[in-house]
């Protein structure tokens, strides 16, 4: 499939250090073959975003996490972000 990150996505992987953005490559790869790769699929979420639909979330084996749409084909990678950001976010709200 095709796969394009966003603007943030963009920025989010140049923050990383270089061990984890090896990983968000790799994890990356696996996107690109969502439609026949099992695995991907398995560790991915459709989130239930008002306004906003067919986005998901991507689990990985460490505490990354991206964010994706998926449609006509084509993902975007919308956001990357870490499990314990998001956390902190949940608890301020």
């Amino acid at each position: 499939m095709d796969l394009a990150l966003s603007h943030p996505a963009e920025i989010a992987l140049r923050t990383l250090g270089d061990e984890d953005r090896r990983k968000i490559h790799a994890w990356l790869d696996y996107l690109r073959r969502w439609e026949s790769d099992a695995f991907v699929r398995s560790k991915s979420r459709k989130l239930d975003l008002k306004g906003q639909e067919d986005v998901y979330v991507l689990r990985t084996s460490t505490d990354l996490r991206l964010f994706f749409t998926l449609h006509n084909g084509r993902i975007e990678v919308i956001d990357i972000a870490r499990r314990e950001s998001l956390n902190a976010v949940g608890h301020a709200s």
